[in-house]
């Protein structure tokens, strides 16, 4: 605090050597370089540096940075190289002035630990003044906690071009280039995940916002966890927003992934689907109508709104008086188990990556999520659609209500309601898929309905509709589950989607809904199995003749 004094924003500007038309803080550290440098460097108003670009608004090419001398070299500079002292700080002076808007940028701690890391490794502090400096940094960001090293991560990833540019790959962006948007800068944890998906060859981006997405494709916890952990920086990058370490989130990711049981239908695979289902409907409209710490919380809902999941539906568990309704006293058993198992996840140190969130703001969120994962169980359907029926067409875009108003007030509690059965309409979104994806997600799922049906009948339980392998057929009740549940809530819904992706979904749902019958003419009513098996052998026989 004596370094940086009571604010932090113009902190460069109380112990900056870089500008000598303004006097040092009193307070500052101050080594026999930094008074040297001080002293020999002409103050520099704009304009362009003997090397060639501009000292006021860009950064200074890659090379730059690696032609700097080192101390040592620094240390007995001849005549000769007089002009590399300018050279150096004008380097230095632009790294902390890559923004127009400084004050906003200079606020960001791991901009101030990379600024620390160039100024001791050029010697104008030295490291026990810069170790110093780090942890005042870290105390006015309210920070307890610096990963060991971080200096050295800092120097070793801003010295060396050709590992910036890897790491920057996967964002469009070259080395030397800063967002000017402080919510879109990222972090030395997410260029580890970026580096994963760069390694594999894999474009996170493209899956995200792939409309034809087949969650069968997907399967590799460690990659799949890169790319979600991907999508939870880009476009918006909620991470820096809600300062959220990557790294942890990746490991509760991957933790939930593995918690995740392998049923034909309820699986990792089926969280991911829903995921990206989600995602893509953000990006397609819907984010314009909630505001950031919805849309952070309905992906993490999306993800976990299933794990655990046993392979039966809530009806089994009270049919069969299991621990879990008895736990959960028969009201949404499974849902509340998909929401404990999260957040108790969520609960070790390594995975923990909302501890940074002011205590409210956690409590914001987590009610958010609880009441998205909650909202899942299938018996709440018709009352959610009945309810928001009533209140959709009345919701506003976020950025267009006065908060404090009457009108705000209500949009609140109406955007609330938006983001409670959001979750929901994906998961049962399914049919919105494109038939060749959607068609093998209903096989799955009868599967997992007959299995339940086989433990039925041998409990001596009544068998539930549509779980019983000697009769029933799931394509044949795709038309109720369509026009009735599908179709309603994502009418109501698309009143938030931009009109492209909502023609495509509609499309999708449409000709779904047209298949089954024309399957079920052709080969009469059987298994999904042996629907598709048909098809295929009447696909090829075409494609021959």
């Amino acid at each position: 605090r004596a370094y940086l004094g009571t604010k932090a924003l113009p902190m460069y500007r109380r112990f900056s050597p870089f500008d000598s038309h303004r006097r040092l803080s009193p307070r500052a550290p101050t080594s026999p370089k930094m008074a040297e440098a001080r002293e020999s460097t002409p103050p520099s108003r704009g304009g362009r540096s003997k090397m060639g670009y501009a000292t006021q608004g860009a950064h200074p090419p890659p090379e730059a940075f690696a032609s700097q001398p080192t101390p040592s070299q620094s240390s007995s500079r001849s005549p000769a190289a007089a002009s590399s002292g300018t050279k150096q700080s004008c380097v230095l002076r632009r790294f902390c002035s890559a923004d127009a808007d400084y004050e906003k940028q200079v606020a960001s701690e791991d901009l101030l630990l990379n600024f620390l890391s160039f100024a001791r490794e050029d010697g104008y502090i030295s490291q026990e003044e810069c170790e110093e400096l780090e942890k005042a940094v870290a105390d006015l960001s309210g920070k307890s906690r610096r990963k060991s090293a971080s200096i050295a991560e800092a120097m070793q990833m801003t010295s060396s071009n050709a590992m910036a540019a890897f790491f920057l790959a996967p964002t469009g962006k070259r080395p030397g280039e800063v967002s000017k948007d402080p919510k879109e800068r990222g972090s030395f944890e997410e260029a580890r995940v970026s580096t994963l998906l760069v390694q594999s060859g894999v474009n996170a981006d493209a899956i995200l916002s792939d409309r034809t997405f087949n969650c069968r494709s997907r399967g590799d916890i460690a990659l799949d966890a890169a790319i979600i952990a991907h999508g939870f920086q880009h476009p918006v990058n909620y991470a820096s927003r809600y300062n959220m370490d990557v790294g942890r989130l990746e490991a509760w990711l991957q933790a939930l992934a593995k918690q995740y049981n392998d049923h034909p239908y309820h699986n990792w695979m089926h969280a991911f689907d829903t995921f990206q289902l989600c995602f893509l409907s953000l990006q397609g409209g819907l984010g314009r109508y909630i505001n950031f710490q919805d849309a952070c919380s309905i992906l993490i809902a999306a993800i976990a709104h299933d794990v655990g999941h046993q392979g039966q539906n809530n009806a089994f568990h009270l049919k069969a008086g299991t621990k879990l309704a008895m736990v959960y006293n028969d009201r949404s058993p499974l849902e509340n188990m998909h929401a404990s198992l999260a957040f108790d996840t969520l609960r070790k140190p390594e995975m923990n990556f909302l501890d940074s969130l002011r205590s409210e703001d956690f409590c914001n969120m987590r009610m958010k999520i609880l009441d998205c994962i909650l909202e899942t169980d299938p018996s709440l359907h018709f009352n959610f659609v009945g309810e928001l029926d009533g209140r959709a067409k009345h919701i506003c875009k976020y950025s267009e209500v006065e908060r404090d108003s009457e009108q705000g007030k209500q949009n609140t509690s109406d955007r609330r309601m938006l983001v409670r059965g959001f979750v929901h309409m994906a998961d049962i979104g399914n049919g919105l898929r494109t038939w060749d994806v959607y068609k093998h997600l209903v096989a799955s799922l009868e599967e997992e309905f007959f299995k339940q049906g086989d433990q039925e009948r041998e409990l001596g339980l009544p068998i539930s509709p549509m779980m019983d392998r000697s009769k029933d057929c799931l394509a044949a009740g795709q038309d109720f589950f369509l026009t009735k549940m599908v179709l309603p809530l994502f009418d109501l819904y698309s009143n938030f989607f931009e009109e492209d992706f909502n023609d495509a979904c509609r499309s999708n749902l449409h000709s779904n809904n047209q298949r089954w019958p024309a399957l079920i003419n052709a080969h009469g009513k059987k298994p999904v199995k042996e629907l598709l098996a048909l098809e295929g052998s009447e696909e090829k026989q075409n494609e021959a003749a």
